[in-house]
This record gives structure tokens, sequence and C-alpha cells, in this order.
């Protein structure tokens, strides 16, 4: 009998179950952390449980000196009408699994703390969260958590190292084993009063939180409890890996790294050594070929430097650079954390792992994190083959390491009788936007494109509202991928800085990009631009120069008079959201042209909670501590005499201690409400699809991944595409659209 009440908890709180079981674990494993919880829960050894009931008081069990769980908590563990509570119950779902087979918990029984904050705004630690609130961390008991981990793994070595003195029969080695080890001990030896008083803090501030964070979102939310569930359903579920691929791959990348690192040594004179020595380089460049001093290494400044560059040996070691890559380095994540007998990385999802608009991120692996390919899929796929089939050192003789990294997502392969199935929701997010502010002839186009009957696309539509050419049909090539451009990076409202940035990340050619912009500009145009870059700030735009600024500042200007709806929506957003916070307790809406209902926003400010609720058609995004902000600016006026002015803006806090508040603007709520809403709607079909019995995998960018036995592939398919496209309520004519694929590996489709 529970005699403990919830008295103190807040009114929703209580509504989700009868008693509340508070629990956080301590513990050491055989196997690294950074590995993924699922392993590392394989070999885990509980030290320490820290535990409460409701309100009462914070308590500890000593696992590892042979305390065990007392049978009250063991009642509430097995009781239907009590919840588990945990930060990231992930961790202490795995562990109790592992280590404590008694005990059969369902998904649905626990409520994850972490998974609360998330769902409102607050991405971070338990201890950076708590800090946001006021709170901090028992002073030394991370101290003694690294003492206990460390104490372990000397055991481990103590053990090996003994094993082997032992077979020698070396009773020295055996003497200065024993006389290390006993020295490790008093210096690794934790304060297990400090380590439980941490482990029950935990527990203090794991149950604070939970009171303290809004519960809209979760756990008050049924759909976003069942989406953590399937969340943790795909987790356990893990990617199937091709184990033979991966080690081979690893093997060809090690060699590819090695070749370039020869090369690098005899161009360099022996200077720089790796791919990875960037001072080394960056002097070299300076001291060899006078390129400029402390130039950067990142791949967009070496580009620059091989463009301008006419010595043939400067431009070689440029390309040499280049062709270093990362994206194989996934290929040692894989190996770290894939199962060694299943063959399947479990725990690549982070349920909300972008907290603001709460769409999933990724961990470990990282699926979501994969760079574009430069190869063709016809030479990816005979790439495979020859990594397959020839020996991995030969490898390198054929492919840079950039190139091999264009083999990851082949990593991810269906096990045998199985096939990869993946559905990818057509522009979903530029729907969400021209869906949200009415935007007829964005609508048209897509239906027009979904349906078959358009002779042109989204790309020639911006360039010829952008450039006002009357037939979106006969802008060509070169003038759809300055539009291409336009769409995807100035839909948010970006300035220049920002759409630079967003083409040199993006691999577009920058180059062409200007020249194609100036050529159909006006002379007019580009004068304006040019006098406002000279009043810039140098260090804003010290990477562009005036020519660049001046075309990027055209496309800016001329994208925003073609797309009014966008510009006057976005200012919409920012004045309700200001309005709200201005007025708490009072709802406050941002209407399209229209002031259509089906797809108004609506801001409301709780100030007690100190949370303002942004509510989307769908779904509703959460802004913890949101505060206007006036700060002093120093501008030149059309004079070109400096004055300083007041300048107005929104901050909202984040678990960040280097960066605790981020501003807000306009183009920043436009880019919320767009991806929020379409996070809203994939997840309505992943719902959809789980209650079709598809065995979901993963989630990646606005792609659905999933795993089907052979025989049923693409009847399967067909379920999971209906799934994503069918008409979701409260979304009235949505123009949904999705392209899918059936295949062993996993692809770019």
């Amino acid at each position: 009998m529970i005699t403990i009440d919830i008295r103190n908890f807040p009114p929703t709180i209580k509504k989700i179950a009868k008693n509340f079981l508070f629990v956080d674990f301590e513990t050491v494993s055989n196997i690294d952390l950074n590995r993924g919880a699922h392993l590392y829960s394989m070999e885990a050894i509980p030290i320490l449980l820290g535990y409460a009931i409701n309100d009462g008081p914070t308590q500890c069990i000593n696992l590892y000196d042979g305390e065990t769980i007392p049978q009250e908590v063991s009642d509430l563990i097995n009781d239907p009408e009590c919840m588990l509570v945990a930060f990231n119950c992930d961790f202490e779902r795995l562990i109790f699994h592992s280590c404590f087979l008694e005990y059969d918990i369902p998904y649905g029984k626990w409520f994850d703390v972490m998974f609360q904050a998330r769902e409102h705004g607050l991405a971070g630690s338990l201890q950076t969260i708590s800090e946001v609130f006021g709170s901090s961390k028992l002073a030394g008991g991370t101290v003694e958590l690294r003492k206990m981990i460390k104490l372990h793994d000397y055991t481990l070595n103590m053990r090996r190292e003994r094993k082997e003195a032992i077979l020698k029969n070396d009773l020295a080695k055996l003497d200065e084993i024993e006389k290390w080890f006993d020295k490790k001990i008093q210096q690794s030896t934790p304060d297990m009063q400090i380590l439980a008083q941490y482990c029950m803090q935990d527990v203090s501030e794991t149950r604070d939180r939970m009171c303290q964070l809004p519960v809209g979102n979760y756990p008050c939310n049924s759909k976003e409890m069942r989406l953590a569930k399937i969340t943790q359903e795909m987790n356990d579920r893990g990617l199937p890996i091709d184990w033979n691929f991966v080690t081979r791959a690893q093997r060809a990348a090690d060699a590819a790294k090695n070749k370039l690192n020869a090369q690098l040594i005899e161009m360099t004179n022996g200077v720089v050594k790796t791919g990875y020595q960037y001072a080394a380089f960056s002097k070299f460049l300076t001291d060899r070929f006078g390129v400029g001093a402390k130039i950067s290494t990142s791949a967009e400044s070496i580009e620059k430097v091989k463009k301008n560059a006419k010595d043939p040996e400067l431009i070689a070691l440029c390309d040499v650079w280049l062709s270093k890559g990362t994206a194989v380095s996934k290929f040692d994540a894989l190996l770290s954390t894939t199962h060694p007998i299943t063959k399947r990385c479990y725990g690549t999802l982070a349920f909300c792992g972008a907290a603001r608009t709460k769409r999933w991120s990724g961990r470990l692996y990282q699926p979501q994190n994969l760079k574009r390919p430069d190869l063709e899929p016809g030479q990816i796929e005979e790439m495979i083959d020859l990594i397959l089939s020839e020996l991995p050192e030969d490898i390198a003789q054929w492919y840079t390491v950039d190139e091999l990294g264009d083999g990851v997502r082949a990593c991810i392969c269906a096990h045998k009788g199985k096939k990869i199935i993946a559905a990818d929701l057509t522009a979903i997010e530029q729907r969400s936007l021209m869906w949200v502010i009415n935007d007829p002839e964005s609508l048209q186009l897509f239906d027009d494109i979904d349906n078959g009957r358009s002779s042109f696309d989204l790309y020639q539509l911006t360039y010829a509202k952008s450039f006002a050419v009357n037939d979106p049909s006969t802008v060509n090539k070169d003038q759809r991928f300055v539009g291409k451009v336009m769409a995807l990076l100035l839909q948010y409202m970006g300035g220049v800085v920002g759409l630079y940035n967003g083409i040199v990340d993006g691999g577009a050619d920058l180059d062409k990009f200007v020249a194609l912009v100036a050529k159909n500009a006006e002379v007019e145009e580009i004068m304006k631009a040019e006098r406002e870059y000279a009043n810039m700030k140098r260090r804003l735009v010290k990477n562009i120069s005036k020519a660049e600024y001046a075309a990027l500042a055209v496309a800016r200007t001329r994208w925003r008079n073609a797309n009014p709806r966008v510009v006057d929506y976005g200012a919409a957003l920012e004045r309700a959201f200001v309005s709200a916070l201005n007025n708490p307790g009072f709802s406050f809406a941002a209407y399209n042209w229209e002031e259509d209902p089906h797809k108004m926003v609506t801001c409301t400010y709780n100030k007690e909670l100190d949370f303002l609720k942004m509510q989307l058609p769908i779904g509703a995004l959460y802004y913890p501590m949101p505060r206007l902000q006036v700060t002093k600016i120093k501008i030149k006026n059309h004079e070109g005499e400096e004055v300083e002015i007041e300048q107005f803006g929104v901050t909202v806090r984040q678990a960040d201690k280097k960066a605790p508040r981020v501003a807000y603007y306009a183009g920043k709520f436009l880019e919320n409400v767009a991806s929020g809403l379409s996070r809203e709607i994939i997840a309505e079909g992943m719902i959809r699809a789980d209650d079709a019995g598809i065995e979901l995998l993963s989630m990646i960018h606005d792609e659905v991944l999933a795993e089907a036995f052979e025989y049923r592939a693409e009847e399967d398919l067909g379920i999971l595409v209906n799934s994503m496209t069918a008409p979701i309520p409260g979304l009235p004519d949505f123009p949904l659209a999705a392209k899918g694929f059936v295949a062993k590996r996993y692809r770019k489709d």
C-alpha cells in the first residue's frame, strides 16, 4: 500500500497516473557508453539505484554491495497504474532489461522527462536543463563517477595482465601488477556517500523538472506518447548493417588515407604529413605560394585558392587536400556501434532531437548526416562491387577518400530474405510553407506536378516570378539553377550572408550563380547592392567579394519582391509572437492574406510557466522563457554618416552554456512553422504505417525507412507510401505526395 501521495504535483501531472516511481541508475560496463546504450547495457554492472516514490524522499540502494530492490519498489514497477519516470529513460529501460530479467516493463510505462523537455523547446542534459531553472548539480558527484569508471577499467586491465603473467609463470610481473593495482585503488576509489548523494539528486532534479515543464505536447498528448514508443521500438529494432562491406570499406578508406598522406608528404617536402594538419597546411600555402597569412583550410577557402591559382603545383596540391573527405569516419563509427552478432546498429534516433521543431535527429552512426554523393548511382554500385570483390588496399588506387565516403549509405543493407523500403515526402517543407501562406500559384503547381499535368517545376516558377518571365516553361537549365538556389535558400527570408553560406556549404557553383544573376539584373540594381556592400561591416562579409555580394543582394531582393505572401506572413508571425509576449494569457493569430481559419497559427504566452505556445494547424511548438530585447546598433545613413539606432528583437532561452539565448526573427518563425508542420505530417504517416504493421527502421529528414520480407516488399512499400500521403484531419486540401523504392541497400534516390 503506497502511503505517499502526489498532492504537490501539478493537476495535469496527477491525471497521468495514480503513482510515480522516479529512478536513476549509476553503472559501469565493459563496453564504452560511446558505442551506444544498447551495447553498453549488455555488459553493464549496476552500482547504485536512486529512487523516489511520488512526493516522498529520495533514497539510494547500493546494488554493488549486494543490496536488493525493496519489495515496495518492485510492486510499483509491476503496477500498471504506476509510471516509471527518468531523464533519458532509454538508459534506465535498457539497464532493467539487461540486468533485472524478472521485470517486464512495457514501453508505455515509461515517462521520459528528457522527452518532455525537448517537446517544449529545451534540448540538453539534465544538468544544463536544471541550470535553466536555476538549479545546479551536486559538486564533486561527476568526479566520483569518473573515479568509479576508472577503477572498473583498471580492474579489467589488471585481470587481463594478471592472466597473461600467470600463463607465463612470471612471478615478478605478478608482483608488479599487484603493486600497480594497489596504487590505482588508492587514487581511484570513489566516495560512495558522495556518489549516492549525486544519484539521489539526479532523481530529485528529474522530479522537479517534470513538475516545472509544460505538459501540453508530452505526456498529455497521446499522439506524442505514441511517437515516443514508435521511436523506442525503431531504436530497439536497429538498422541492418552489411558488416562485411563495412570492414572492407574501412580498410579501403585507411589505404586511401595512407596514399593521400604520402602524396602530401611528397608535395610539401614533409611539412604536412596527414590530411588533418590544418595549421601546417595553411602555413605551407603561405610560405611556399604566398597565398595569404593564416588562410582558412576549409573546403570553401581551398576551392577559392584553386580557382585563382595559376601554378599547376598549387592546383594539384589543392586537389589532393580537397579529396580527403570526412564521411569515411562513419565506417569506423559503424564498426564501433554495430552489434557483432546481430549485425544491427541500435539506438540511432533521438526523439525530438531538434527541440524547436520536434524533428528527429541522429545518434552514433547518424544516417541523417550523410554527405550528398558526388558519384553517379551506377558508379556507386560499381564501387560497392569492387570493394566486396577486390583487395581493399587496391581500391585506394581507383578511388579517393572522399569518393569512398559515397558508399556510407550502402552500409545499411537488408539481411537475408528482406529488403529495404523507403518513402520520401516530396518537397514537404516547401509545400507546408506554401499551404500555410496560401500561395495559389505554388499550390496549383504542386497539384499539377503530382498529377502529371505540369510542363515546369517549382524552381522554374521561382525564377520566372523573380525575373519577370511570363511563361515558366521557357526557363532554361541555367535559369532553373538560379531558381533552385533561390527557392531553397531564400524561402525563410535569408539574407546575403545566409545565401552565400548556403551556396558554398551545399556545394553549388557560386561563380555560376553570380554570373547568371548579374547577367539578368538591371544596372541600377547592381549599383544599389554595391552601395549596400560599402556600408556593411567587413567582419560580416569578409569572405564575400563586392561582385558576389551585389549579385546575391539582387537575388535576395528579387525573391522577396516576387513572394510578398511569404514576407507578409513572416511579419505576421513576428507580430503575433510579440503581442502574445506583451499580453500574457491572450492568444494572437497570424493569418495569411485570405485569413483562412484552417491555416491560422496562434501564439499564447503562459507567464507562470514562462513558455510561449505556438499552435499550428496540427501540433504545437513551445518557446522557453521568451524575452523582448532592445539593442543599440550603429549604421550608416544615406549620407554615409554613422548613427545609433535602437533595434527590437525576440530571444528565447536554450539549454546551452555558451549561448543561453538565441535570437528570433520573422524568417526563423517561418522556418519553425514550415518545419514543425512538416514534422507533424510525417508523424501522422508513421503512426498509420505502424498501425498497418510496417517494420519501421528510421526517420532520415523527410524519408521514412522500413524493412520488409522480400516476397511482400512491393506490397509493403505501397502501404508505406499510402500511409504517408493519406489525407490528414485538420489539413484540408494539403498537397501531399511521396516517392519510394525497394532495394537491398539504402541509397540516395
